[in-house]
């Protein structure tokens, strides 16, 4: 489906692009020194990650299932920080995560997940892939000599 989609864009908008890597500022997350996460495994047969989340003045929480890290500090984290998460973690599987914070900034959140998921994340510098969009034009520019 995405890639009819996809396919659908580049020849309306006459897209050409190209991907390259690029080295980014981004927050790795690692297991916190001495901790072993308190992660629960999802069950068998999640395929999709679920999460729902109340805020509050002062704070709020979240949980969900079926998250991989990656996707979880993508999704829900990279809301809240303002450089992409890198799972550094060594954890592949899918888990259920609860987590609550006192306040809505990167330094709340960065403490609940120490204390409570057994996460850190460090600033750090890594080689990331990026779609680079080299032309494209108007459909009604594009479709006006026919």
């Amino acid at each position: 489906m995405w890639t009819l989609g996809r396919q659908a864009l580049e020849l309306t908008f006459q897209i050409q692009q190209h991907k390259e890597m690029r080295e980014t500022e981004v927050l790795a997350m690692t297991l916190a020194d001495g901790q072993k996460p308190p992660l629960r495994p999802s069950g068998d047969g999640v395929t999709k990650a679920s999460w729902k989340q109340t805020k509050g003045r002062h704070g709020g929480s979240g949980s969900g299932t079926g998250w991989n890290l990656s996707l979880f500090g993508m999704a829900i984290l990279g809301q809240v920080f303002d450089k992409p998460i890198v799972n550094e973690s060594g954890l592949n599987g899918r888990y259920d995560i609860e987590l609550a914070w006192t306040e809505s900034t990167p330094e709340a959140y960065t403490k609940a997940l120490r204390e409570q998921l057994g996460l850190e994340l460090r600033p750090a510098r890594r080689l990331m892939e990026y779609l680079i969009i080299d032309h494209a034009v108007r459909p009604e520019t594009a479709t006006a000599g026919r």
